[in-house]
């Protein structure tokens, strides 16, 4: 007995579900006919190419422990986003940035931004990052450079 009531019970909401459907003004194609899809029309989400983000590798190259992650931070102010940060192999005397996948011009304008760093060009696909930044025993001068 209470298996057929609470099936007629399901019943009665599909039913009332299925009206408040159709009363809405929702209407079924006709047979053989497929209903015209109303495609929104897209707003250009991307902004102009100086105002992207660049995209960098942020290297250690001293032995001041925690200095990438610390530039990470000075970086995230001037239009980067720090994708990776780690230790270059060595102790470099010099910082050093490397231009991955940007214009020359942009790199150029990166490079001054960071204190009028030096800059080699070293295009690798495989990679995502726009630029590496490999920060050296002169650190300081970047670090000056990219401060408020």
């Amino acid at each position: 007995m209470m298996r057929s009531l609470n099936f007629w019970l399901f019943m009665m909401v599909v039913v009332c579900g299925i009206s408040l459907v159709f009363a809405s003004g929702v209407t079924l194609p006709k047979m053989g006919e497929l209903p015209k899809a109303s495609v929104p029309e897209v707003q250009n989400w991307q902004t102009d190419p100086q105002e992207q983000p660049v995209h960098l590798m942020i290297l250690n190259g001293t032995e001041h422990n925690g200095l990438a992650r610390q530039f990470s931070l000075l970086t995230s102010g001037h239009g980067c986003v720090v994708e990776t940060i780690g230790n270059a192999p060595g102790i470099w005397s010099k910082s050093l940035l490397v231009n991955r996948h940007l214009d020359h011009d942009a790199a150029k304008d990166l490079a001054r931004m960071m204190g009028q760093l030096p800059m080699i060009k070293q295009w690798d696909e495989r990679q995502t990052e726009d630029a590496v930044l490999i920060l050296g025993e002169d650190f300081a001068k970047v670090k000056a450079a990219l401060a408020p």
